[in-house]
């Protein structure tokens, strides 16, 4: 008898050593978890191998969630945006691919032992590597998932472009020499640059235009579409992202996304289109006007500036109209 209650004893200690070391006083509400933050996040990059060991995590307070990782990817042909994406789980022993998005997911999960005691709000702060992911937290605030859709990137990609030339002026020489910046800096070199024109009376701005190259010592025409393409090369162990954008003076063109391949090499292709340039008119405006002595003074030379205005006398502006005048009396 003795050795049958010792038996149900031990197994009603076994069974309280199931629940929470510590549980809520009666009325007192779950302490909040306020804030995940994730660091040493590495996304995806081309024939690199996934990353599952160099993230770590803080939370306040602290020491009272565990947090897992996993990627999965979908090839670009079978991804819709959809929630019923067919994403398949990937290993450690894989390479990222071009052809393929990939999710990243941390699964974030409050200690068996606080369950009890601790909850993560609907309002946490969570963030990987300082910036917010779409963020699920489960009904009974007892877990989070943070995911984030990734495009793969190329090692040291080139994502910018920006070139500044002189604009062709009527008389002017066309600008060979341009100046140009890159992200990263000094990614990339000038390869090649040549500037092209068009009349204005057959531009249509479709790839059927037929464009006349430009030499050196030619100059800007009136009437005339102008056109610069330059062709920029990657520096060694730098490569073209897919999504590297280009602008020239400012402006972004359709036609000026890279990258583009030329004899089986890859180039960065920026193109800017000036004009049409127009002959500056001047307009001969007589007009007379009585200057009277109102002292002792002597009159002096007096400087009247024009400008264009409007019916009630208001300053009138008119689009790719500059006006620089003015008459000086003796």
């Amino acid at each position: 008898m003795k050795k049958r209650v010792l038996g149900i004893l031990l197994s009603l200690c076994m069974a309280l050593l199931l629940f929470p070391a510590t549980a809520l006083a009666e009325g007192e509400s779950p302490e909040k978890i306020t804030e995940v933050a994730i660091s040493g996040f590495k996304p995806p990059v081309i024939g690199e191998h996934p990353d599952y060991s160099s993230w770590i995590y803080s939370t306040t307070p602290s020491r009272v969630v565990n947090v897992g990782f996993r990627w999965y990817q979908i090839s670009k042909e079978a991804y819709t945006g959809a929630a019923d994406d067919n994403w398949e789980l990937i290993t450690s022993g894989y390479s990222f691919s071009k052809d393929y998005y990939y999710l990243a997911v941390f699964s974030v999960q409050i200690g068996n032992s606080l369950t009890a005691t601790h909850i993560i709000p609907d309002d946490v702060k969570a963030t990987v590597n300082g910036e917010s992911w779409d963020i699920q937290v489960a009904s009974d605030g007892l877990s989070c998932r943070l995911s984030r859709i990734f495009k793969v990137q190329q090692a040291n990609a080139i994502s910018k472009i920006a070139v500044t030339v002189d604009e062709p002026v009527i008389g002017a020489k066309p600008d060979f020499e341009p100046d140009f910046t890159a992200t990263p800096a000094g990614s990339v070199t000038l390869d090649e640059i040549s500037w092209y024109k068009i009349s204005e009376d057959v531009f249509t701005g479709t790839s059927e235009d037929e464009w006349d190259e430009v030499c050196a010592d030619d100059v800007f025409e009136a009437g005339c579409y102008y056109s610069v393409k330059l062709f920029f090369a990657p520096d060694e162990n730098y490569s073209l992202s897919e999504d590297i954008t280009a602008a020239v003076n400012g402006m972004p063109h359709d036609d000026t996304y890279g990258p583009v391949f030329m004899n089986n090499y890859p180039y960065a292709y920026v193109c800017g289109v000036f004009g049409p340039l127009m002959p500056p008119v001047t307009l001969t405006a007589p007009f007379t006007t009585t200057v009277e002595q109102g002292g002792s003074a002597v009159p002096g030379e007096t400087v009247f500036t024009l400008e264009i205005v409007d019916a009630q006398g208001e300053p009138a502006y008119f689009d790719d109209v500059e006006i620089e005048a003015s008459v000086t009396t003796n």
